[in-house]
């Protein structure tokens, strides 16, 4: 049976990127097909060529299955995601363990189910999804927030992981309840870096620094780098407070402090930080993996669905191009100190050459993202 589509609807953005769902675009007042509660999906074809059957199908004026090129499909850790298309429809399907997660969009709308699996199809994929309408979880904790959970032991703050190997550096969303400073203190955070600029009339940055400091972290330890998501104002500004950031992080982790930085959601702008911060330290990671396990699997831009397109075409033109300049200074051999934020290195005669690809910077859903 068919039901209106779930719109999960946009979240206010409070000092940072949005992760709520568009469920539905201006425009397609006149869509007719509505969303499935359940729905029956067999992989066949080969392991290069896999195709989708739908049952009952997702565009109901439809026959044919969906395809999915092999230059669609994307690997990491044993998860699997499928690009697929059927004319305008679009279909992600992702497959880990014991459960799959379909995100699909058609005529300006997007349904998320979540999957058992079951047989062996075409590679290492499952024969069989059994999926059912998800109503997307965007991660509670109030206000804007992670759908991705923590993967730090005794750290329940959305989004927050180890970055890098040394265990002494975590990134994360913004702690706001009680609950969530008094973690990071039990977890022998030492330092906190607050990366990110204050929006509107709020007071939410002072009243960190100060709930950390009242809580005995030190104020010297304690720093906030007013950087925007959006509306970059030139190269030299946010490049200047990247370098900053990562002069904090390198600063407290040679104190043997356990260094954890954030934005608001812990997806965009943490992302960066994080990838730019593992490309200075760990000499054989490129840019395109580095773009992929820290920022799109970590819910960077489209990594997770449920963010705004407004949010997300901000990025491309402000956060991305920003990655690429300072990877292609870190492939370069430049040391990310304030001499490489004076000029913006896109004008140097190799810089594409360089520089990670634009077209290969994208995100799908990342593998990690769970609608329970």
């Amino acid at each position: 049976m068919r039901h209106q589509l779930l719109s999960v609807g946009l979240l206010l953005l409070i000092g940072g990127t949005g992760c709520a769902a568009t469920s539905e675009e201006p425009g397609d007042e006149n869509a007719s097909d509505e969303e499935l509660n359940a729905l029956s999906i067999t992989l066949g074809g080969t392991a290069d060529d896999v195709t989708v059957a739908d049952h009952p199908r997702l565009t109901s004026s439809v026959r044919e299955d969906i395809a999915c090129a092999a230059g669609d499909r994307f690997e990491i850790d044993g998860r699997v995601r499928l690009g697929c298309k059927r004319g305008t429809e679009k279909l992600e399907v992702i497959v880990r363990s014991g459960e799959a997660v379909l995100v699909y969009r058609a005529k300006g709308r997007q349904s998320i189910y979540a999957c058992t699996t079951s047989g062996n199809g075409p590679g290492s994929l499952p024969a069989k999804l059994a999926c059912s309408l998800a109503h997307a979880n965007t991660g509670g904790n109030g206000g804007l927030s992670s759908p991705f959970a923590s993967t730090v032991p005794g750290i329940d703050i959305p989004n927050a992981h180890a970055v890098g190997t040394s265990g002494n550096l975590f990134r994360g969303m913004a702690p706001r309840s009680e609950q969530d400073f008094t973690q990071l203190v039990h977890a022998g955070i030492g330092a906190v870096l607050v990366f990110k600029n204050q929006t509107g009339n709020g007071t939410d940055v002072q009243d960190e620094i100060d709930k950390l400091v009242g809580l005995g972290l030190a104020s010297s330890r304690v720093e906030n780098i007013p950087f925007p998501y959006k509306d970059l104002p030139n190269y030299t500004d946010p490049c200047t407070q990247v370098v900053d950031a990562l002069a904090f992080i390198k600063k407290n982790l040679a104190a043997n402090k356990k260094t954890y930085f954030h934005c608001t959601v812990g997806e965009d702008r943490t992302g960066l930080l994080a990838a730019v911060e593992r490309l200075t330290t760990e000499a054989n990671l490129d840019a395109t993996t580095a773009w992929d396990s820290e920022m799109c699997e970590r819910g960077y831009g489209a990594g997770n669905p449920l963010k705004p397109t407004f949010v997300t075409g901000a990025l491309e033109q402000g956060l991305k191009p920003l990655y690429r300049k300072l990877a292609y200074l870190v492939a370069k051999g430049r040391t990310l100190d304030a001499s490489v934020c004076a000029t913006d290195p896109s004008s140097e005669p190799d810089f594409e050459a360089k520089a990670p690809p634009a077209d290969r910077l994208k995100c799908g859903t990342s593998t990690m993202f769970d609608p329970k």
